[in-house]
């Protein structure tokens, strides 16, 4: 190979190598400003807008429902000494906190299925709970369905019961303090509310 052929084939390399060296050198650099532009995005974000927040502030609608049970406030006395009788009359006079309901009671009302009487009442049946006096053979017993009202945690009772010539057959000591249970079988919200009490004489 003559001079001249020589020389052009050392300048094809070089060029050959130059071009490679060139390339190589703008790919870094086109890497390096990728890194760069990348870089500048804060760490744990994406260009992507987040969603709305769907969480609301306003309280629930919230409905209560109340059942429909019924109750009667009612003071039961026991009579620890006095046997009721069927068809006897008796006398009762009841006093709560001052309130006073007086009856005369005949033992006079049948059970329809054995016909055996065992009990008297004060008032109508069917008719107004509040204020009716019941007085039960077999118990014996007297209920009084306090009349309809607030009653604290305890009531100041007089009770004296009589027959019917007038004689005392049972009385409450003066004073005395009878504790009354509040009761609210719907709930603490729902009404009714009953007082319910228990005495011993």
């Amino acid at each position: 190979m003559n001079t001249r052929a020589s020389g052009l084939v050392v300048g094809l390399l070089v060029l050959t190598v130059a071009g490679c060296t060139v390339s190589s050198h703008e790919q870094a650099s086109s890497s390096s400003v990728a890194s760069a532009v990348v870089s500048t995005a804060p760490e744990g974000t994406t260009s992507s807008t987040p969603p709305a927040s769907t969480t609301s502030t306003s309280p629930p609608d919230i409905t209560r429902f109340c059942t429909e049970v019924g109750c009667d406030s009612q003071l039961t006395i026991e009579l620890s000494k006095v046997d009721i009788t069927p068809e006897a009359t008796y006398g009762i006079e009841i006093c709560i906190d001052g309130d006073c309901a007086t009856a005369t009671i005949t033992i006079d009302v049948a059970d329809p299925e054995t016909g055996r009487i065992i009990l008297g009442r004060s008032g109508p049946s069917p008719g107004p709970r509040s204020g009716q006096i019941l007085m039960w053979v077999e118990r014996d017993s007297i209920e009084y369905f306090l009349p309809e009202r607030e009653y604290g945690a305890s009531a100041s009772v007089a009770f004296v019961l009589r027959d019917a010539d007038g004689s005392v057959l049972a009385e409450t000591e003066e004073g005395t303090e009878v504790p009354l249970e509040r009761s609210q079988p719907n709930g603490p919200e729902c009404p009714p509310i009953c007082f319910f009490g228990w005495l011993t004489v």
